[in-house]
């Protein structure tokens, strides 16, 4: 496998001062390092879960749909978004949760978790960077109320220090990195 660290960009104080923001652009700018860290986290769901079939895959916005969406596809199962407030049509759940650098709010369709729930499907969270944990920490919330049931996160990279791991003890945490 090619050597992803090679194309992901640190760059400092960025969005504020003291954040080591982590970039993924240049890796998903080259379709060879794109393509192994998708299967590299596709490998990951399929070492992981006993029945594929029965998954639904949860991408966090913005940067956790790029790959939730391509490892949805590889495993063909269903994606399901959870969105920043405001960008969802119908009627939602919501939940705040906190990040390295302030506070956020996401929803999710309420209609989706029902179908899902009754469908007595499991959910995958898959994101780009574990960092606090407090986005997926979010989700689970969410998750969780609705009785559905959640035992995994994949993410691209884990940054070390920051405590996100220990947020998320509810769930088995695989990184690629």
């Amino acid at each position: 496998m090619k050597n992803l660290l090679d194309k992901i960009v640190t760059v400092p104080n960025y969005p504020q001062e003291g954040i080591m923001f982590r970039d993924i652009t240049p890796l998903l700018l080259d379709a060879d390092y794109f393509s192994s860290a998708i299967d590299a986290m596709y490998k990951l769901l399929s070492e992981s879960v006993d029945d594929i079939k029965n998954t639904v895959i949860a991408g966090v916005e913005a940067r956790g749909f790029i790959f939730a969406s391509a490892v949805a596809t590889k495993a063909n199962c269903p994606l399901l978004l959870f969105r920043k407030k405001g960008k969802l049509p119908r009627k939602t759940l919501e939940i705040s949760y906190g990040l390295e650098y302030g506070k956020n709010i996401l929803e999710v369709h309420q209609e989706d978790l029902n179908n899902i729930q009754k469908s007595q499907k499991e959910i995958v969270f898959i994101d780009d960077v574990l960092a606090t944990g407090g986005t997926i920490s979010a989700c689970l919330e969410l998750v969780n109320k609705h009785q559905i049931k959640a035992e995994l996160a994949i993410f691209l990279m884990e940054l070390n220090g920051l405590s996100g791991r220990e947020k998320l003890s509810d769930l088995e945490v695989k990184t690629v990195l």
